[in-house]
């Protein structure tokens, strides 16, 4: 009878450890995203153009990590048009420096 108090007892314990372990997973992921999306920004407004393109290339590897389905990709998708347009700014940024290194 005491094993069944136990099982009892312990399987809220479970459901609210599984609870907060998921609050915690997605205050992790919105972290990370406020990192690499901020970190973006502010390497391409310091001028650091190759730390914009590592950043965004991050951000969008992060955001595909993500998507598992057509509605995680619907609200995905406005953040990572975003981030592939500010890689495509650090890229073309990055291409007059290569040109100078070649002459």
């Amino acid at each position: 009878m005491a094993g069944k108090e136990e099982t009892s007892i312990s399987k809220p314990k479970m459901e609210e450890e599984s609870s907060v372990c998921w609050r915690k997973q997605v205050d992790d992921n919105l972290k990370r995203l406020h990192s690499l999306l901020f970190g973006t920004d502010l390497a391409l407004e310091k001028g650091d153009f190759s730390s914009a393109q590592v950043q965004a290339l991050g951000l969008i590897g992060f955001l595909d990590s993500r998507s598992h389905s057509q509605v995680d990709e619907a609200f995905i998708r406005p953040i990572r048009r975003e981030a592939v347009a500010k890689l495509d700014t650090a890229r073309r940024s990055l291409v007059p420096n290569s040109d100078r290194y070649l002459l």
